[in-house]
């Protein structure tokens, strides 16, 4: 089962962001810059340690212009898809079971850190977008 979200007039924002002068888009950098940081942080203090390539994989880029930026963090080890989504359970032929991940802190890791940042960090941007003047709504 999916889950679809659907922001009513994300293109007005968006365009409104564009607008704003290089002081403010400089305030918005610094919280998607933040943002960013912290959830790559967060993301190499979860991951277990065994060989270290998982918790060195983690890379945060930002990219942008004077008015906009974009901040990604990627969990690069070759491995790390494993983590993420698990494995499917196998046994092998003496019966020892292989392929499942361990429940525990691996469970919470990019994606769903990931969305709950998105969603202060979009907190964050509309308070410096309501501090300069321009309105927002929720609906």
């Amino acid at each position: 089962m999916g889950v679809r979200l659907t922001l009513d007039g994300m293109a007005e924002f968006r365009e409104g962001l564009r607008r704003l002068p290089e002081d403010l888009a400089a305030k918005a950098a610094l919280v998607v810059r933040d943002t960013a940081q912290q959830v790559g942080q967060e993301v190499q203090f979860n991951y277990p340690s065994r060989t270290g390539n998982l918790k060195r994989g983690v890379k945060v880029t930002l990219d942008g212009s004077k008015v906009s930026v974009r901040g990604v963090v990627r969990s690069g080890a070759p491995h790390a898809h494993l983590y993420e989504y698990g494995t499917a359970r196998r046994q092998t032929t003496k019966g020892a079971n292989r392929g499942v991940m361990p429940k525990g802190p691996t469970e919470d890791l990019v994606g769903p850190r990931a969305s709950r940042a998105r969603k202060r960090m979009t907190d964050e941007l509309i308070v410096i977008v309501q501090e300069a003047g321009l309105t927002t709504s929720e609906t």
